[in-house]
Parts: C-alpha cells; structure tokens; sequence
C-alpha cells in the first residue's frame, strides 16, 4: 500500500504533540514493504527534524505544489516573482501582514511576529492549548523556521499566507488575484484566522496523482489520513479514506473510516485496524539511514529479519562531512553513533544491540576504545568480541559491527 498523511492535527495532535505510537506506525508500515508519504500545506523549511527522522519516502508540500520521491523532485510549481510583488504591494497597502513559504524558508513581513500573536494564540486555544502553556513558554505563538529582513519580492514561493484583519479581506483577495486559490486556515471549527494564496489549479489530490503515475501505481492502492477540509480531495482520490473522530464534521462526512482522537493515538489506531502494522511476510529487510555513510560495495548498512538487525561494520566516517575524526577516543565515538543512526531507522536504540565486533588496528588502543564504548552500553553491555587487524578501510583505526534485536 502507498500511505499519504497530512501533517497538522493528524502527524502532530493540535498541541504539536507527536506520539511515538505515531513514529512507530509510520516505520513499521515502512518496514513491511508500505510506502508513506507526507502531504502538507508545509513547506520544506517549515518540517522540524523531529518529523524529518520520523523517516519517509518522499513529500508533497506547499498543498500539492511541491512533490518529491526519495529525494527526486518531480514538479515544483512556485508563485511567480510579477505576483508576488502584486500581492506584497496589496498586503501592504492594506496594512496587512504576512509570511511567505519556500523550501528556502520562510519569510516574515516587519512586523508579523507581533501581529500573528493574538491570531496564533487563539488558533492554539482553539486546538486544546491552555493560558498556562503560554505564560510558560512564549515560543508556541512563532511559527517554526521564521525569519524577518528579507527581501520580500520572491520567485521561489509555494505558497502566501497573511493575518485577516475582516472577513471581507478574503473576498477582496479573490477579485484582485484571479489568477491564485485563496483560502483560509484557521481555529476551531477550521475558523479563519489566516489568508493564503496558491497557485491555481494545485491541490493535493492532483499532486497525489502524478505521483502515482510516476510510481505506476494503482489509486485503489493507497490510504490517505488527514484532519481537516483542505484534506478531502486527498482522501477522495485514494483507495481509502481515514480521518479521525477529533477531524472537522465536513471531512468525516466524506471518510471511508473515522478512527480515534489524534491525541489518544488515532493515527496508529487506523493502520493497525487496517492490518498494516502486522509482522510482514518479507524476512529480510533492506535498513538504510541517510545519517551513517553510505554502503558503497556489494553490502548493506544493515539487514532486518523478522526479530534481528544484523549491522555492517561502521568505518568513523561524517556522513554529512565525508571525514574521519583524529584520536581512537573520537573515532570509536563516531563509529558507534553510525550504529545508532542505523538502528533508529530500524526502530531499535543501542539498547537493543546483543553482541559487537571491534577491529582497531592497534591493541594498544584498547583502553581508549574501550573508555569510550562504555558510555554507549551503560547497563547490560552486549556480548562483544574484539580483534587487532592489519589494516581498515580507509586508514580508519577502529570498526565496529552489530547485532541488535527488534523491538
């Protein structure tokens, strides 16, 4: 099955909560062979890393305007730089602030952090938050990944968003821009607070459709889950349609299936009642981080089979440098993070591992190695064996391979 999820209120529960269940739900359908997708009105800039190491084989963001499949981007339609300017100019002339969305970033009128307090913090109550959480932490009424000073007349827009100060802002924004979809976000009940401009004839059905098409795939094929209005063409166009019971009355009008609240784990709820999240018939699973250095022989990072992840030796290399730390001290350390990268996409942690091999090249570095390996397995250490050798890959001075069970 191909799985298409939309982010607010069905990844995230309307505290900006993300439950592991949720976590554990989307890497298990992974591992069974499912693929998962997330489908947003978020740009790139605006995901946390949190929801990036969830783990996914692709995004369409920007409601439909950007798709992407395992790194390859298949269309990016932006707003172009003429409208831009126009809607910049409009939003200025009406006192009006706003944030524009790009995979760059995302970009604030002067004074839109101060505006957006009053309308984010009624967005919030409205999803759940209390007064209390507010006091405590100022941060819940910024918009993640915000930033003000730039220039403003962009080419790389998905997508326009601005505070209503009226309601008739939203009628006037469909007669000056014929040529954009204006719709709105909002509180409770789906409440406009905000505007927001697209790009016209873009929604999240259509951009789910040219990517089945790239993957020849099969709409009755797929699920799709989300919370909310602006999620009904995706539920529509898939094979099954699920929404939760703490979704809007409009979508769950229109689902297939209503599973539980978000915040009481509707989103694991659904798939396990769909027989996703069963053990899979495949008993040997390709396990690959985007965190660890890449396999670049005739290997594996690691194998999953039905109850064990066999890890491949881990050289010290950066994979986000391509470099080796100096020291045993630092390169042990190295080597051992890569383990834990690789485990984690496996859904496992360190505390999960039951036997090593250490190479080091030099046994006179085992003391050393041996300081620092400690601080990995601080209670029940694995079985471990460990081997002076001649040589390692790249001059490394340590590699270490292992073998962990599956939760």
């Amino acid at each position: 099955m191909i799985i298409f999820t939309d982010v607010d209120g069905t990844l995230y529960d309307y505290q900006t909560r993300l439950s592991p269940k949720t976590i554990e739900a989307i890497r298990t359908m992974r591992r069974n062979g499912h693929k998962v997708y997330m489908v947003t009105g978020r740009s790139k800039a605006e995901n946390k890393k949190e929801i990036w190491d969830i783990g996914f084989d692709g995004m369409i963001g920007g409601n439909g305007s950007y798709v992407e499949d395992n790194g390859e981007v298949l269309m990016h339609k932006t707003i172009s730089y003429e409208q831009c300017k126009r809607i910049v100019d409009w939003c200025k002339e009406k006192g009006i602030e706003f944030y524009e969305e790009s995979n760059n970033g995302l970009f604030a009128s002067e004074h839109f952090n101060e505006a957006s307090r009053i309308p984010l913090k009624k967005y919030m109550l409205g999803k759940g938050y209390s007064e209390k959480e507010f006091e405590d932490d100022e941060t819940k009424l910024q918009i993640h990944g915000l930033v003000e000073g730039e220039n403003l007349y962009r080419d790389d827009l998905n997508k326009f968003s601005f505070i209503i100060k009226d309601q008739n802002d939203i009628a006037l924004a469909k007669e000056k821009f014929p040529d954009l979809n204006v719709g709105t976000w909002g509180g409770k009940n789906e409440e406009a607070l905000f505007g927001d401009f697209g790009i016209k004839g873009i929604d999240k059905a259509e951009a789910i459709k040219l990517l089945l098409d790239h993957l020849k795939a099969d709409p009755k094929d797929t699920i799709a889950i989300g919370d909310a209005s602006a999620d009904i063409p995706m539920l529509k166009c898939c094979g099954i349609g699920i929404t939760f019971n703490s979704g809007g009355d409009e979508i769950k009008a229109i689902a297939d299936y209503i599973t539980d609240d978000v915040d009481k784990d509707g989103f694991y709820k659904a798939f396990e009642h769909f027989g996703l999240l069963e053990k899979g018939n495949t008993m040997k699973e390709k396990i690959e981080s985007a965190k660890a250095p890449e396999a670049i022989g005739p290997y594996s990072q690691a194998i999953a089979t039905d109850n064990l992840i066999f890890v491949s030796g881990q050289i010290p290399v950066n994979r986000e440098t391509g470099t080796m730390p100096e020291g045993i001290k630092e390169q042990t350390r190295q080597s051992l993070n890569n383990i834990a990268y690789i485990l984690d996409e496996a859904g496992a942690d360190m505390s999960d591992v039951v036997k090593t091999t250490v190479l080091i090249q030099h046994m006179s570095d085992f003391a050393e190695m041996n300081e620092v390996y400690a601080t990995f397995f601080t209670q029940d250490p694995p079985a471990r064996a460990c081997y002076e050798v001649a040589a390692l890959p790249k001059g490394a001075l340590v590699e270490i391979e292992a073998i962990a069970v599956k939760k």
